[in-house]
């Protein structure tokens, strides 16, 4: 397993959606262009969901994107809107999906293919699908337990098809 360096923002503070678009701009183009670039294959920024000036930021800045999404209508309506407004804005990355919580694979790849549908008829391409990942209950048990899913259940169907993400982002550059 590579070496992982996390810098993990704050969980329920709106502090990243008040910050100025100039601060923004900057560490977007430092992460993109220099100094912490140069020390690391991928740099992974979990961005929270919606449309937020912020995130667009940083979502521009990006040379791939992965959209987590799952079945909900809102998740769905939500991903749809991020596209949406990153192609208004010129971005031309075509995204990665990652269909969560899906009953099952075979339901996970379903969601993904009627919301790939929506994309080819109403903004003119088909994002790509990385993978399912399936409910499972031991992703909330590692939660509670405050321990990493790998190591608090490491055979789990959740950890099994986040690797087979993994695996299908790195094939696929």
């Amino acid at each position: 397993m590579a070496d992982l360096d996390l810098i993990a923002g704050r969980s329920g503070t709106g502090e990243l959606g008040a910050t100025k678009i100039e601060e923004v701009a900057r560490i977007a183009n430092a992460l993109k262009l220099h100094d912490i670039s140069a020390h690391y294959d991928r740099i992974i920024l979990d961005l929270a969901a919606g449309i937020d000036p912020t995130v667009l930021r940083f979502a521009r800045a990006a040379d791939k994107m992965i959209l987590v999404t799952n079945e909900e209508p809102t998740a769905l309506t939500d991903a749809y809107a991020m596209i949406k407004v990153m192609r208004l804005q010129g971005s031309q990355i075509v995204p990665w999906v990652v269909v969560n919580q899906a009953e099952n694979r075979m339901k996970g790849k379903k969601v993904f293919d009627q919301f790939a549908l929506a994309c080819n008829e109403y903004l003119g391409f088909k994002p790509k699908f990385a993978g399912a990942i399936t409910r499972d209950p031991r992703v909330p048990d590692s939660i509670r337990a405050q321990t990493p899913l790998p190591i608090r259940h490491p055979q789990s169907q959740a950890y099994e098809d986040v690797i087979r993400v993994v695996e299908t982002l790195n094939a696929g550059n």
